[in-house]
C-alpha cells in the first residue's frame, strides 16, 4: 500500500467507520454463530466488530509486521500469516469467510480467483462468503496511485464466484463498493439459501 493509503487503513477514522457501516453491512442477516475467518484485514479495522459478531475469529494476514500487529492489538486472536490465494487452513473449518475492501489490492485476476478458491474450500458446506469491495473510480485511482489496484468487474463477479464453485451469489452496490453473498452448498444435497 502507498503512504496515503496506510495512514488511512490504521486511522480511527477508518475503523470507526468498519465498525459502524461496512461490517454491519456485510455481516446483516448472516448466522453469528461459529467461527469466522478474515481473509487480510490488514491493520485490522474490522476486527472488534467480526468479534463482536461472531462465535469465533480468525484472520489471515500475508503481510508479516501487519500480523505479528494484529496478534499484539487483539490478544487471543487467532492470527495466521498466509497468503489468502493460498490458505495453509484444512477444508471445511470455517462457517463464514470474511473480506473487506482487500481484493482490489490483488494484482491479477487470476490471484482474486485463487482467493474464491480458497475461501470455498475452507467453508464448511452450507457456510456463506461475505465480502465488499471498492469499485473502480477516479477518486479510488488516486488513492492508489504507487499501489496495487485491480477492482473487482461487478458484471462478472457472479459468474466467478460459481466457477469457485459457489451458489446463491446475491451482490449489492452502494456507496462505491460491492456487498458479495455467496454459499458453499451442502455436499451432495440441494444448495443452502443465503440468508
Amino acid at each position: 500500500m502507498n503512504m496515503a493509503h496506510r495512514l488511512l487503513c490504521r486511522s480511527p477514522v477508518w475503523e470507526r467507520r468498519c465498525v459502524q457501516r461496512v461490517v454491519p453491512w456485510v455481516v446483516d442477516g448472516v448466522d453469528s454463530r461459529g467461527s469466522a475467518l478474515e481473509i487480510g484485514p490488514g491493520y485490522g479495522a474490522n476486527i472488534a466488530a467480526l468479534r463482536a459478531y461472531f462465535d469465533e475469529v480468525a484472520v489471515v494476514e500475508i503481510d508479516p509486521v501487519l500480523a505479528a500487529g494484529l496478534e499484539a492489538r487483539h490478544p487471543g486472536l487467532a492470527v495466521t500469516n498466509a497468503d489468502g490465494a493460498n490458505l495453509p487452513m484444512p477444508e471445511k473449518t470455517y462457517d463464514t469467510v470474511t473480506n473487506f475492501t482487500m481484493l482490489h489490492h490483488v494484482p491479477t485476476t487470476k490471484q482474486q480467483d485463487s482467493v474464491f478458491d480458497e475461501a470455498f474450500r475452507v467453508l464448511r458446506p452450507g457456510g456463506v462468503l461475505a465480502g465488499c469491495d471498492t469499485l473502480d473510480s477516479i477518486s479510488m485511482r488516486v488513492l492508489h496511485v504507487g499501489d496495487v489496484f485491480n477492482p473487482l468487474d461487478v458484471n462478472t463477479l457472479r459468474d466467478r464466484l460459481g466457477r469457485a464453485g459457489f451458489t446463491d451469489v446475491d451482490l449489492e452496490c452502494r456507496g462505491g463498493q460491492v456487498r458479495m453473498r455467496a454459499v458453499r452448498p451442502h455436499d451432495g444435497t440441494a444448495p443452502s439459501r443465503c440468508p
